[in-house]
C-alpha cells in the first residue's frame, strides 16, 4: 500500500510538471539515483533522435541533463519525448 501511494505522488508530482503519466515517475527516479536513460525526442520536422543522457532536474515541461558521448548540457521538453529507458552505466 505504501508503494502504491509513492507512485501516486509521484505521477501527480510529475503531472504537475508537464509531463505525461508513466515518464515523468521514471525520470524523476532516474534523477534521484542518477541512472543513465535512454531518450527519444520527435523533433519538430516529425524525425526521431535519440540521447544518451544523465538526467538532472525535471521542472517546467523541461528534462535537463548531460549528454554522455560529448558532455554536452541539454534541455529537452517533455511534450516532445516518446520514449525513455534506462541504460545500464
Amino acid at each position: 500500500r505504501r508503494q502504491r501511494q509513492m507512485c501516486i505522488r509521484d505521477s501527480r508530482s510529475a503531472a504537475s510538471k508537464g509531463v505525461p503519466a508513466g515518464v515523468g515517475s521514471m525520470i524523476e527516479v532516474a534523477v534521484a539515483g542518477k541512472v543513465h536513460l535512454e531518450v527519444v525526442v520527435e523533433m519538430p520536422d516529425g524525425s526521431l533522435v535519440t540521447f544518451v543522457m544523465e538526467p538532472r532536474a525535471l521542472g517546467g515541461g523541461r528534462l535537463r541533463g548531460v549528454e554522455l558521448s560529448n558532455a554536452t548540457e541539454r534541455t529537452l521538453p517533455v511534450s516532445r519525448i516518446r520514449s525513455v529507458q534506462p541504460i545500464e552505466s
